[in-house]
Order: C-alpha cells, then structure tokens, then sequence
C-alpha cells in the first residue's frame, strides 16, 4: 500500500461518523467498501472527493481508527491545526483482492 494512500481515503470516507466504539461487525458494509476499493469500481471510487488510487487499484487496504478532538487554543494558534488525531487502534486489517475471495 502506497504510504498515506487508503488514509486519504478514510479522511474523505470519515464523514461518515462511525462512533468511537464502532467495530466492523457493527458496520457491515465497510468489507464491501474496502473489497470494492480493491477491485477499482468507478461507482464507489466516484464516492470519494478525491480518487486516492488514480493510477490502478491497489494491492493492499486497512484502516485504522482515529480519535478526533479540537484542537486546543495554543495549538490551534501555533499550527493554524483546528483538529488534532490520535491513533485509536485498527479498524479493518490489511487485506488483499486474493485474500478477501478466501
């Protein structure tokens, strides 16, 4: 996986608001997302702002979940960052096209 790549992805997908303690089992429709990306489907990349994989398809996905919170006045006033994001844990684990057909 080109490095940053899916994470553009997310960024433009995670206005979709999963809740702090969301799991894939309770978003379902997040593996057909992922396999879907995999796959390179024009209706499901025309989702996205921005194509993260304008060349090809790639060959790995997984995503990871971040915790949102403002930015502080002082880091906000030092960064012009209004958000800053932490690393809650992995979402989704890395997967290929030949693994997700097993």
């Amino acid at each position: 996986m080109r490095d940053g790549a899916f994470r553009t992805s997310r960024d433009s997908i995670g206005k979709c608001g999963l809740p702090r303690s969301a799991t894939i089992a309770d978003n379902p429709w997040f593996e057909s997302l992922m396999r879907r990306l995999l796959e390179g489907s024009p209706p499901v990349l025309a989702l996205l702002e921005v194509d993260p994989f304008p060349d090809r398809p790639p060959k790995y996905v997984r995503a990871q979940l971040y915790d949102y919170r403002f930015a502080d006045s002082s880091t906000r006033a030092a960064t012009g960052q209004w958000w800053v994001r932490q690393l809650a844990g992995l979402y989704f684990p890395q997967v290929s096209l030949a693994h997700s057909k097993d």
